[in-house]
């Protein structure tokens, strides 16, 4: 996820993105995190061999990667942004 973050801040030329984020720029924080997590499961399940997934994870059919890691990137960084901005904006009276 702070690859994702840098990324976007190096495209948006700015770290402060988070502050105001625009749909292209939420789009490519989660492009960058499901594109980072494709290829660690490809290496980690196949050329590594580093784990196997259970019978009972699904997986995507042409990726082979599990449906679970791969759907964290849409529900976990859209709330990581929500929380990180009531961080850091001001608060109103």
């Amino acid at each position: 996820m702070l690859i994702s973050f840098w990324i976007v801040a190096v495209l948006s030329k700015s770290r402060q993105w988070l502050r105001h984020p625009n749909p292209n720029q939420i789009s490519v924080f989660i492009l960058v995190g499901v594109v980072i997590t494709v290829v660690i499961e490809a290496l980690a399940t196949g050329l590594l061999s580093r784990w196997t997934y259970a019978e009972s994870m699904p997986t995507i059919p042409i990726l082979g990667t599990g449906l679970v890691p791969l759907s964290m990137w849409f529900i976990v960084p859209p709330l990581t942004i929500r929380f990180a901005r009531r961080q850091i904006l001001p608060i109103r009276s």
